[in-house]
């Protein structure tokens, strides 16, 4: 079945893989997407935790500056979900050199963004 090494890599066939293992399959794949997004939700709210000892003035302070964190945050997990769709297409046409294009694109664009927020 979908769960053998053998078979890793090769498209789904609804006939012989069950609904289990293909979810199962779904979840690995979602599962550091899921971490990094549960650890940036995590570290925010431990910061307005910190801050609100401080008082209101200073958690109307942070407030913002955590929206716009996720602003930036879900804008580059958002433009990442895109790459991956044409570096998949790229991939499963066996078009190595445009996989590699999209791929380092990517790459330079969260350089660039992450250089770009870093100071904020």
């Amino acid at each position: 079945m979908g769960s053998e090494p053998a078979d890793r890599g090769k498209p789904v066939d609804a006939t012989t893989d069950s609904t289990r293992s293909v979810l199962a399959e779904v979840a690995r794949l979602a599962f550091p997407m899921v971490l990094a997004s549960a650890s940036a939700t995590l570290m925010h709210f431990v910061d307005v935790l910190l801050v609100s000892k401080l008082g209101t003035t200073d958690l109307a302070a942070v407030m913002p500056a955590g929206i716009l964190v996720f602003c930036f945050i879900a804008l580059a997990s958002g433009a990442s979900s895109c790459v991956n769709t044409f570096v998949s297409q790229s991939f499963g046409k066996e078009d190595f050199r445009a996989c590699s294009a999209y791929a380092w694109q990517n790459t330079f664009v969260a350089l660039i963004l992450g250089a770009g927020v870093l100071p904020l």
